[in-house]
């Protein structure tokens, strides 16, 4: 059954007009006046994440196909599909508070950052695993490339912290504000540290049918780091509101995350079909 749902037009048409769907719609809320659509901004916030249940369930489908948590590529499959449902997770809690106590943005920290949190700790763990199926401990061989395993990762660290960070006023009284405060731009900018480093070293590692899909796979991963990249800056600035432009690259990286995902699986029958 997966397997024709996979090699189906079915399993990409869904996503994308889910993502038409709410681009039209979000365009739409976009051209009116902020305050005038509350509700309606609060409505589409609530619900484009069903790009990422979607992407989830297929995820969890592909990756039982890959070998599970019983092989490496199983698991990363696994990891990046629990980060999408703990995303989803995150969303739908943090939607629910502002619909209930009737505000522009959840509380911080609260219940729905188990799920924006967790979803980084999964994207973690997913990008470590990506990096042994991408060959970065065979071209970490290479003098040029240790250079890069050191460079990128330093440079991403300092500046999340320089521009999050630096001057940060500690209130040891919130403990779990301050954790999540640090976790969240060093957690991501770990993960997408090996992510541009399994970018740079697989393009002479990987081949056949799963090179496409695994570049695309990492692209996601970039991609989502900048949306939660984005996220930080607007929540620091004050501006971050529900509907912006952040919810915006939100969706299209759960729907590049999803394609990501469904190319692995049809790279999955390529091989077993060879």
């Amino acid at each position: 059954m997966i397997q024709t749902f996979t090699k189906s037009k079915w399993v990409y048409l869904i996503p994308a007009v889910i993502l038409v769907f709410f681009s039209v719609w979000w365009l739409y809320l976009r051209s009116l006046n902020v305050d005038s659509v509350r509700d309606a901004r609060q409505l589409w916030g609530a619900t484009y994440q069903i790009l990422a249940l979607y992407g989830g369930i297929i995820g969890t489908f592909i990756s039982y196909k890959w070998g599970g948590h019983r092989s490496l590529l199983g698991r990363v499959i696994l990891a990046f599909s629990i980060g999408l449902f703990l995303q989803c997770f995150g969303q739908t809690y943090s939607s629910y508070y502002v619909f209930h106590y009737h505000v522009e943005s959840p509380s911080y920290p609260g219940i729905g950052d188990f799920g924006f949190f967790g979803s980084v700790i999964a994207y973690i763990y997913g990008a470590l695993a990506l990096s042994k199926v991408s060959g970065i401990g065979v071209s970490l061989k290479k003098i040029q490339n240790k250079a890069w395993a050191l460079l990128i990762p330093v440079i991403i660290l300092v500046a999340s912290y320089l521009f999050f960070l630096k001057g940060y006023e500690f209130d040891f009284s919130q403990k779990i504000k301050i954790m999540l405060d640090f976790g969240y731009p060093f957690g991501q900018a770990f993960y997408v540290s090996i992510a541009i480093l399994a970018l740079i070293m697989s393009k002479n590692v990987l081949g056949g049918v799963m090179k496409r899909p695994m570049l695309l796979l990492i692209f996601a991963l970039l991609f989502q780091y900048f949306s939660d990249f984005f996220f930080l800056y607007q929540a620091n600035a004050g501006t971050w509101y529900v509907g912006n432009i952040n919810d915006y690259l939100y969706c299209a990286s759960y729907f590049i995350m999803t394609i990501s995902l469904i190319q692995i699986g049809k790279a999955f029958y390529k091989i077993q079909n060879s």
